[in-house]
């Protein structure tokens, strides 16, 4: 991390403070591409292709849940939990806030981009339906 001006100077003057610094070596790709390597680049592409994402481990360490992928919030909503129920509202709310900021930019519905923000806002209103059937279910049983 890098911290200029007056920040930096106040960071290097202070007595309370430990410098830390940390060396990561670099992936195989970055290691191709900075040394000019692209057929070596392409293969580590390759390779990282067939590597799954990441998954949350616990519902309470998803922060952004309008960033998560159709495939992602389809798997919460079968979880049918109140807080799982509350990250898609989240994730319903604010692509509600970004088709309004679209549509006061006078963007039309013939725009893609707008086409593509009611599709997301549709998936996820029928993500929230399902989750609360689900929820429902699971209390009366």
């Amino acid at each position: 991390m890098f911290i200029g001006g007056t920040k930096a100077k106040l960071l290097h003057e202070g007595q309370n403070t430990l410098p830390v610094s940390s060396k990561v070596p670099m992936t195989p790709l970055e290691t191709c591409i900075v040394k000019g390597d692209a057929k070596g680049a392409k293969e580590c592409q390759m390779v990282l292709q067939h590597v799954p994402a990441p998954e949350t481990p616990d519902i309470k360490l998803i922060f952004n849940p309008e960033g998560l992928s159709n495939a992602e919030l389809d798997k919460l909503a079968g979880l049918a939990t109140p807080s799982a129920l509350e990250k898609l509202h989240q994730a319903l709310d604010t692509h509600e806030k970004k088709l309004a900021d679209m549509q006061q930019q006078h963007k039309t519905g013939r725009n893609a981009l707008v086409n593509a923000q009611k599709k997301r806002i549709a998936f996820i209103q029928e993500l929230i339906t399902k989750s609360g059937q689900c929820q429902q279910k699971q209390e009366s049983n």
